[in-house]
């Protein structure tokens, strides 16, 4: 009578692990569609997002999207003698296009001797009133009757030199070649930006 009361315990006991053991694998099993269900889901909606963009840029005014990019503005990173690392704020020139679709917002410049470098400054009141008072006098006549107002340029461009870029300043950088989608490129022109 004890053995077979020890016998019904033992298989009691067994079939109680072998429950748990099946539980555990169903339970893992159940995690494994989840997880596998989330990452569809994931996938779907990136590529939803994706196709948003491409028909936004489809649909978008002409003008509004460039397919070419020669220049690119942003914050000097990290910078060195022969390259600079720029995080560039308003990369691709286009208010529609999605950074982080259209490409990296990090970039390396390429500096060489032939790299021109200036600095904007701030005209003087002088210059300031001589470009208005020249951009007026070109005016045609229907220009003039059309009332064009010709804004003026607070700004100009004097030679500047790689000592003068620091990390943190604007810049603004001018490719002799479509850097839309490149994360490297050699700096034509780097334009130190005026800071009030």
């Amino acid at each position: 009578m004890q053995k077979n009361k020890n016998n019904k315990t033992i298989i009691i006991f067994i079939a109680i692990v072998f429950l748990i053991i099946l539980l555990v694998f169903f339970v893992n099993y159940l995690i494994k569609i989840k997880v596998q269900n989330l990452e569809n889901d994931i996938l779907e909606l990136e590529q939803t997002e994706q196709e948003k963009y491409k028909e936004a840029i489809e649909n978008a005014p002409l003008g509004t999207f460039k397919e070419k990019v020669f220049s690119v503005c942003g914050k000097v990173v990290e910078i060195g003698s022969t390259e600079m690392l720029l995080y560039a704020d308003f990369y691709p020139a286009s208010p529609i296009e999605n950074p982080t679709i259209a490409g990296n917002s990090e970039r390396k410049i390429k500096i060489t001797e032939n790299t021109e470098i200036v600095k904007q400054i701030v005209k003087s009141l002088e210059e300031q009133n001589q470009y208005q008072t020249t951009a007026e006098e070109n005016l045609s006549e229907i220009e003039l009757e059309m009332n064009i107002i010709t804004p003026p340029e607070f700004l100009k461009e004097i030679s500047s030199s790689l000592s003068e870029i620091k990390i943190n300043n604007e810049i603004c950088v001018v490719a002799n070649e479509d850097i839309k989608e490149k994360d490297e490129f050699f700096g034509q022109k780097l334009i130190l930006r005026h800071l009030p």
